[in-house]
């Protein structure tokens, strides 16, 4: 049996997913709580978002053998229960490259180009001959992740003529990048940048990367992006920065808790761009994921190795 937890998927899109998996049963359901106890020996494979998985129910499970995550995030997973029962991970490694770059790439335009003071203008009535748009060509934009995702915004902004340098774990070049560091050099890279970009998974290196040191040591105008998680970043330090006028601005879309609270303080901040959690939103999701997953269960039932595999003992 398969079993399929998405809430968000289309009866069309779940016809297309009950003949990829034919001639097997798939169970759908929005929530794991639907599952009928007496199901639970039969799942084999989980098609999920992964929210909802805990070490209990993963151990309700001793036919599963395959989780295909509809996501790439893994990071609230029950690792440790996959490792004791030998289960496979395999997340959507690829999917998010094109929505998530288009929209950095928006995000810088906008502070470059003054989008927002142009259209409190508009609403004012207010003519100011004096507005003075910027350009991105030839700007510096460091790209923590190169990855999918941090490698298709590298690309777009080779395109546009920046000047893209990378920080991954092992400071090797990789295509669309003018110049890559590793994480560990982060501060000689930061003080140059006009755009600082984060992608990256949260593991312990990688966790509050970025707190007061490296917000110090950041251009007076230069934008701040997350992307990423939100535990990649001191949000206290971010709001004192931002408070301070010491950066240009910041844009998150994600947070440590999400929804944000109506009361949350990062509401009121002039210079913060918030958007909830959306970056990686598309309406051909659900399709993109789709094929690659038709790939996979090929794979699968020919015994053949599955792409994106995560490594259960790095968490990525």
């Amino acid at each position: 049996m398969i079993l399929v937890t998405l809430d968000d998927i289309k009866k069309t899109e779940l016809e297309k997913l009950n003949n990829i998996c034919h001639p097997k049963k798939l169970l759908y359901v929005t929530s794991l709580e639907e599952v009928p106890q007496k199901a639970f020996s039969q799942i084999e494979i989980i098609i999920t978002y992964g929210e909802e998985l805990s070490s209990n129910l993963i151990a309700k499970m001793p036919n599963l053998r395959w989780i295909q995550l509809f996501q790439s995030g893994t990071e609230r997973l029950p690792f440790q229960a996959l490792k004791d029962q030998h289960i496979t991970l395999t997340n959507m490694k690829t999917i998010h490259a094109v929505p998530m770059s288009e929209y950095a790439l928006g995000m810088m335009l906008r502070h470059t180009l003054q989008l927002e003071r142009l259209n409190q203008n508009q609403l004012d009535k207010y003519w100011d001959s004096s507005a003075m748009i910027d350009e991105i060509y030839q700007k510096t934009v460091t790209i923590f992740g190169a990855g999918e995702v941090g490698s298709a915004i590298a690309e777009k902004c080779h395109l546009m003529g920046m000047n893209v340098i990378g920080v991954n774990r092992s400071g090797k070049l990789r295509p669309h990048f003018n110049r890559m560091v590793t994480l560990s050099e982060r501060d000689t890279v930061i003080p140059e940048s006009d755009f600082i970009i984060l992608t990256m998974p949260v593991t312990t290196n990688t966790k509050k990367c970025f707190a007061t040191k490296e917000f110090d040591l950041m251009k007076e105008n230069a934008l701040f992006i997350n992307l990423g998680r939100a535990p990649l970043i001191d949000e206290q330090a971010l709001k004192t920065v931002l408070l301070s006028n010491k950066i240009g601005g910041a844009v998150l879309d994600v947070f440590h808790q999400e929804p944000l609270h109506s009361q949350s303080e990062l509401w009121g901040i002039k210079n913060l761009f918030i958007t909830p959690h959306v970056a990686a939103k598309s309406p051909h999701y659900i399709s993109r994921c789709l094929n690659i997953f038709e790939n996979q269960y090929r794979a699968y039932v020919n015994n053949e190795p599955l792409q994106f595999k995560v490594d259960l003992h790095s968490g990525y």
